[in-house]
C-alpha cells in the first residue's frame, strides 16, 4: 500500500468525523435558531481561537519537522503550553469580563469556553506526536469515536435545549475522550513537574517563526468574521458563516488531511530538493484536480441547494456563493506552498504572504463592507487573486521552483474554467425533472465536462503524477 495515500485516506476519515456531524449540528441549529445564533457564536470563536493559538504556537509543525525528542524535552513541551494556558485563560477571563458591557452574550460563551484552553492543545500536541510516527489510523480512530459520541449528544441536546449550548457541551466531552484515548496512544512515560526551557530550545525557537505565521493566517481569516460581524450585524455574519461552513467541508476533509501527509514527506525529502520537488509537482497536480469540480458545483448551485436544506429564510442570493467558491478554487491552486515551505524550513515566506494578506484584507474588506455582503465575498475574491500572485513570487525564491513547470503540470484544471463556463450556461436551457428538488442535471453536465477537458488535457500526467506519488514509499526509508 502507498504511504501517502494509506495515511491520506485515514486522515480524510479523521476530518470527516471530527467535521461531518459539525456540519449536521450547525445545519440543525441553523433551522432552530436562525442566522443570528449562528452569527453569535461564530464571532466567539473567532476570539477564542486567537487564544488558543497563542498557546500551542508554532509546536505541531516543529514537532513534525523536528528530530527525534526525549523524554526530558516531551515532559517540558507539555509543561510549556500548560504554563502558556494558565495565562492566557487569565487574560480570556478578563476579557469575557469586560465585554459583557458590550455584547452579554457573547462575555458569557467566551467565559464557558475558554476552559478548553487546558484541554484542546493537548490534543494538538499528541495529535504532533503520532503524525510524526505516520500513526494516521490511530488518529482517525481516536477522533472518529469522539466525535461520533459527542455530536450524537449534541444532536440530542440541540433539539432538547434549542439554543447553543448544546454545541458548548459537545465540544467539551469531545476533547475529554480525545485526551484520555491519545494519553494511552502515545504511552509517554509519567511526566514529572520538571521544565527545562533548554531541553526545548530548538523546538521553540522554530515554533515561534511558524508562530508568527499563524497568528498572521488566523488574524486574516478571523478578521473576516469580525468585519461582517462589526460592519453589517450578526445577521449577514450567520449567512457568511454558514457559506463558508459549506466551503471549507471539502477543504477539511480532504484538502487539509493530504497537505498534513505531505508537509511529513517534505519534511523527510528537505535534504534532497531535486526529489522534492518531484513530489511537490505531481501532488500539486492531484490535489487541484481532484478539488476544484466541487468549488465550480459550489458556485453556480450552492444557492439553490443551501435553500432547499434550510428553508427559504437562508436564501441569500448567489453572488456569494459564486465569490466564495471563486476564492476557494484559487486558494487550492497554491494550497501545498504553505506546506512545502514548512518542510524545507523556509518560513519566513510563509510570514510574509500572511502578513501580505492581512494587508489586503483592511484594505480591501473594511470598505466593500459598506456595500453589504456581497461586495465583501467579491473582495476576499480579489484577495486570494492577489495572494495567489505574491505567493508564486516567494515561491520563485526557492530555487528548485519551477513556475513554468508547475503550470504545466496544473494546465488541465486551470484551463477547465472556460469550459466550464460554457458547460453552466448550456445547462440553464435542460428543465429540472419532476421530483428533483436540485438542479441535477446542471450538475451532471458541469462534471462531464470537466472530466472531459482533464481526459484531453491532461489524463497521462494525472496518472503519471498519481503513480510517482503511490510509488513514494518505496524511495522512503522511515
Amino acid at each position: 500500500m502507498s504511504l501517502i495515500f494509506t495515511n491520506f485516506g485515514w486522515g480524510s476519515i479523521q476530518q470527516f468525523g471530527l467535521k461531518g456531524t459539525t456540519v449536521i449540528i450547525y445545519f440543525i441549529l441553523a433551522r432552530l435558531l436562525g442566522a443570528e445564533a449562528i452569527g453569535l457564536i461564530s464571532f466567539a470563536y473567532a476570539l477564542l481561537a486567537i487564544t488558543e493559538l497563542v498557546i500551542t504556537k508554532g509546536l505541531p509543525e516543529a514537532i513534525v519537522q523536528g528530530e527525534e525528542l526525549e523524554q526530558d524535552q516531551v515532559n517540558s513541551l507539555f509543561l510549556y503550553c500548560i504554563f502558556w494556558a494558565a495565562g492566557t485563560f487569565f487574560c480570556l477571563q478578563v476579557l469575557a469580563y469586560f465585554y459583557q458591557f458590550f455584547d452579554k452574550s457573547v462575555s458569557v460563551i467566551l467565559a464557558s469556553m475558554s476552559f478548553l484552553l487546558f484541554l484542546r492543545p493537548i490534543v494538538v500536541l499528541q495529535t504532533a506526536f503520532a503524525r510524526r510516527k505516520f500513526k494516521f489510523k490511530e488518529i482517525t480512530k481516536i477522533t472518529v469515536i469522539a466525535s461520533l459520541v459527542s455530536d450524537s449528544i449534541a444532536i440530542i441536546l440541540a433539539f432538547v435545549l434549542e439554543n447553543i449550548w448544546a454545541l458548548v457541551i459537545s465540544v467539551y466531552i469531545k476533547f475529554i475522550i480525545m485526551n484520555f484515548f491519545f494519553a494511552r496512544l502515545n504511552v509517554f512515560p509519567f511526566l514529572h513537574f520538571n521544565y527545562e526551557q533548554s531541553q526545548i530550545k530548538e523546538l521553540v525557537a522554530y515554533s515561534n517563526e511558524v508562530f508568527k505565521t499563524k497568528v498572521l493566517s488566523f488574524i486574516t481569516t478571523r478578521a473576516d468574521v469580525l468585519i461582517i460581524g462589526s460592519f453589517l450585524g450578526m445577521n449577514s455574519l450567520g449567512y457568511y458563516s454558514m457559506v463558508m461552513k459549506i466551503a471549507t467541508a471539502f477543504e477539511e476533509v480532504l484538502m487539509q488531511p493530504f497537505c498534513n501527509v505531505m508537509l511529513n514527506v517534505f519534511s523527510r525529502l528537505k535534504k534532497s530538493l531535486n526529489e522534492l520537488m518531484g513530489i511537490f509537482y505531481s501532488s500539486a497536480n492531484i490535489l487541484i484536480t481532484c478539488s476544484l469540480p466541487f468549488y465550480f458545483i459550489l458556485g453556480f448551485y450552492g444557492n439553490t441547494l443551501f435553500a432547499s436544506l434550510l428553508g427559504n429564510k437562508w436564501e441569500v442570493g448567489s453572488a456569494l456563493y459564486f465569490f466564495i467558491a471563486l476564492q476557494m478554487a484559487v486558494r487550492t491552486i497554491s494550497y501545498l506552498n504553505y506546506p512545502f515551505l514548512y518542510g524545507i524550513g523556509s518560513v519566513k515566506y510563509v510570514t510574509y504572504m500572511n502578513a501580505i494578506n492581512l494587508i489586503l484584507t483592511l484594505i480591501i474588506l473594511i470598505p466593500l463592507s459598506s456595500y453589504g455582503i456581497d461586495f465583501v465575498a467579491m473582495g476576499i475574491f480579489m484577495r486570494a487573486c492577489v495572494g495567489l500572485f505574491i505567493g508564486f513570487l516567494f515561491m520563485s525564491k526557492i530555487q528548485q521552483f519551477n513556475l513554468g513547470e508547475y503550470l504545466y503540470r496544473i494546465r488541465g484544471p486551470i484551463l477547465s474554467f472556460p469550459l466550464i463556463y460554457l458547460a453552466v450556461y448550456l445547462a440553464k436551457a435542460y428543465p429540472l425533472p419532476d421530483g428533483f428538488h436540485f438542479e441535477i442535471v446542471p450538475v451532471f453536465i458541469l462534471l462531464l465536462a470537466y472530466l472531459l477537458l482533464i481526459l484531453l488535457v491532461n489524463k497521462d500526467q494525472v496518472f503519471n503524477d498519481f503513480r510517482s506519488v503511490k510509488l513514494w514509499k518505496v524511495q522512503a526509508d522511515i
